[in-house]
C-alpha cells in the first residue's frame, strides 16, 4: 500500500513538493530512482479546494536532491515539469496530496496506508475500500497495469453516478485482461489442474457478458452488478500479479 504525502508546493528553480518527511521513513528514496505516485487533491493557500482527481492522477518522476538549509542535509524532492504545472493547475503555496505507490518498482509500505500527518489522515478517511485495494496493487506489468487504470475510471464514473460509462471502462479492463493478458499465460508452476486456462478464459468471458446487455434489464441494477464486478476483475488481477511475482505463469514470451 502507498504512502500519503500532503504538502505545499514550493518554488525552487521551479515548483516542487519536498519529501523530507517520506525521507525520514524511507531514507533510500534519491535521485536516480523512479518515483510512481497519483495526485489525489490540490488545494489553493486559502484552503479551498481546487480539484479532487477521480480518477487520481498517476505521475512518475524521478526525484532530485535539496540541500535542507535547517536541518543541513540533502532530501528529495518532486520537480513538477511545466507541462505537469499548466495541466494540473498547481502554484506555489497551493497544497497537494499525492499518494506514494512505489519507488524503482517497488512498493513503499506494502502492508498499510502510511499517512504522514494529520492532513494526509484525513485524506486517508475518504478512501473507498475500492480505492484501497486499487492503490494497493503494485505489478511490474504493463498489461495489468492498463487494465488497473481502466478500472480506477471505472470506479470513479460510478461514484459520478455515470453507470454506462463505469460499464464501458470495466469492459475495456475486461477485454485487455482477457485478450491480451490470460490468452497469452503460459504454465510454469501452477498447482493446477489442466483446465486452469480455459476456465480462466471463460470467466473473463462471463464477465464481459455481464456488462453487455441492451434493452430493458430486469433483475439486480447495473450499478450493483458494476460494482460487484469491479471487486471480482480486482481478485483476478491480484492472484494473477502473485503468479507472476512468484514466477507461477509468463505472458512475456507471447505478448
Amino acid at each position: 500500500m502507498p504512502a500519503i504525502v500532503t504538502e505545499r508546493i514550493e518554488f525552487e528553480e521551479g515548483l516542487c513538493v519536498n519529501l523530507k518527511n517520506l525521507y525520514r521513513l524511507l531514507p533510500f528514496i534519491s535521485k536516480g530512482g523512479i518515483l510512481r505516485f497519483f495526485i489525489i487533491e490540490i488545494v489553493d493557500n486559502n484552503n479551498k479546494l481546487i480539484k479532487r482527481f477521480k480518477p487520481m492522477r498517476k505521475l512518475e518522476l524521478e526525484p532530485e536532491n535539496y540541500f535542507d538549509m535547517l536541518e543541513k542535509i540533502w532530501v528529495p524532492r518532486i520537480a513538477f515539469p511545466e507541462k505537469d504545472v499548466l495541466d494540473l493547475n498547481v502554484a506555489r503555496n497551493y497544497t497537494i496530496s499525492i499518494l506514494v505507490v512505489d519507488y524503482n518498482g517497488e512498493p513503499v509500505f506494502p502492508f498499510e496506508i502510511k499517512a504522514l500527518d494529520y492532513s494526509s489522515e484525513r485524506i486517508a478517511g475518504t478512501l473507498s475500500r475500492i480505492e484501497e485495494r486499487l492503490i494497493s496493487f503494485v505489478v511490474k506489468n504493463d498489461i495489468l497495469d492498463k487494465a488497473a487504470s481502466y478500472l480506477f475510471d471505472s470506479h470513479s464514473r460510478l461514484e459520478e453516478n455515470d453507470v454506462e460509462g463505469a460499464r464501458t471502462s470495466l469492459r475495456n479492463a475486461v477485454q485487455i485482461l482477457r485478450d491480451k493478458f490470460i490468452k497469452n499465460i503460459e504454465l510454469k508452476d501452477l498447482e493446477e489442474n489442466k483446465e486452469f486456462l480455459k476456465n480462466l478464459r471463460k470467466l473473463t468471458s462471463d464477465l464481459s457478458r455481464f456488462l453487455s446487455y441492451g434493452g430493458p434489464h430486469p433483475g439486480p441494477a447495473p450499478r450493483m452488478t458494476t460494482e460487484m464486478i469491479i471487486e471480482v476483475v480486482i481478485d483476478i488481477m491480484r492472484y494473477l500479479a502473485r503468479c507472476l511475482e512468484k514466477e507461477m505463469i509468463d505472458v512475456g514470451s507471447r505478448v
